[in-house]
């Protein structure tokens, strides 16, 4: 009989609920209560709606869902995790405001698959996951925020010492229209950037970038993310050492104005690999006597500089190790005798395939450039 029900139901096109699931709040009130008193694996339904100014903030040991009862559309003018709230995910929620991370303790948080204007983790936050969400029209759209003043080439050595915030994922988001920045990191541990697509950062005095990193910080990847028709600068590390920095696979196109798309300064221990970055004015620079143990290898950049008057520091192996890149040009670096200075051949530009044509990596004995096409990925709600 229940098999039998079971098969009717996904004939219909609809799944039977979970034996786990709660039933559908429709109050702010009774969702902190039973977020508060969900069973581990639970899932919360909130009526469709608009509703205030949530805040969640319960200390949890297991996971609890909060999303829409099924079909629902549901709006919240803000959403706040406390400095106890652990274990909460949140799942295709419209949030109007900001979505905020109150310091020193909030940890353990999921967002997925929402429609938001901005997300701001406080230090002591850690273990958070911000993936496949649509982030529109922000000041900053995702900004991890803390201080020290104790790492090398900080802006304020007066600055209060904070915790750093630890272990953030920003996976699979569709982020446009930052009013500053689209990421916004500073004294961070172990953040991973993947699979992004950013656009419309445009310059407005802000110093607006697609990621820009402050304070320093330890351990950050940056891989396969597609930024795109942009008047602002693209990757940019300043004001703050940051150790171990990976930055590849990503593709970088059709960026109007002089503005920096891969731009280190305070960068120790760098591989920079199968990036794109083409049609852009001011492509990839490398800037300061700070930087060292660098890698920059297999990528197709329109013209890689070095900051002036700089070159010899930077033909130290200990310091830059570069080769089996594709680079047209530049005016005071450039391409070396173990890169190639060709124009690349593109399979699809006009469909934002930029992967090398086969033909060409097969002349050049090496792969170079992006792995993937855009038409292939998603980025923002699934």
């Amino acid at each position: 009989m229940l098999v039998a029900l079971i098969a009717l139901l996904a004939l219909l096109g609809a799944r039977p609920e979970p034996a786990n699931t709660a039933s559908v709040v429709s109050s702010l009130p009774a969702l902190q209560n039973a977020v508060h008193n969900a069973s581990a694996g639970k899932t919360v339904y909130v009526a469709g709606g608009t509703y205030g100014s949530a805040t969640l903030n319960s200390h949890r040991k297991t996971w609890v869902t909060v999303r829409p009862a099924p079909g629902a559309s549901v709006h919240l003018a803000d959403l706040n995790f406390g400095s106890n709230a652990s274990h909460i995910a949140v799942r295709r929620l419209h949030v109007d405001g900001d979505v905020d991370l109150a310091p020193t303790g909030a940890d353990h948080i999921k967002i997925f698959d929402s429609d938001l204007s901005g997300v701001s983790a406080k230090w002591g936050t850690n273990h958070i996951k911000i993936v496949h969400n649509w982030i529109h029209d922000c000041s900053n759209c995702i900004e991890l925020v803390s201080t020290a003043s104790n790492v090398p080439g900080a802006p304020d050595p007066h600055a209060t010492n904070l915790p750093p915030v630890r272990h953030v994922q920003i996976v699979g988001n569709r982020i446009a229209r930052p009013h500053t920045d689209a990421i916004f990191i500073t004294n961070f541990r172990h953040v991973r950037v993947e699979g992004n697509e950013i656009t419309g950062v445009i310059e407005n005095g802000n110093h607006n970038d697609s990621l820009q990193t402050v304070w320093g910080g330890d351990e950050l990847i940056f891989e396969r993310n597609y930024i795109h028709d942009n008047q602002g600068q693209g990757f940019f590390i300043k004001d703050g050492r940051v150790t171990d920095v990976t930055v590849r696979d990503n593709l970088f196109v059709r960026t109007s104005g002089s503005f920096w798309q891969i731009q280190p300064y305070w960068t120790i221990r760098a591989t920079i690999k199968r990036n794109t970055v083409w049609n852009v004015e001011a492509p990839v620079v490398l800037q300061g006597r700070e930087n060292r143990a660098m890698v920059v290898r297999n990528n197709v950049f329109n013209e890689m500089l070095v900051e002036d008057g700089l070159q010899s520091y930077y033909r130290n192996r200990s310091v830059l190790d570069q080769y089996d890149n594709v680079i047209r040009g530049g005016w005071d670096w450039g391409a070396t005798s173990r890169d190639k200075k060709v124009r690349p051949h593109f399979r699809g530009p006009a469909h934002n395939d930029f992967r090398l044509k086969k033909h060409q990596v097969a002349r050049l004995g090496f792969r170079a450039g992006v792995s993937w096409a855009v038409g292939r990925r998603v980025f923002g709600p699934r």
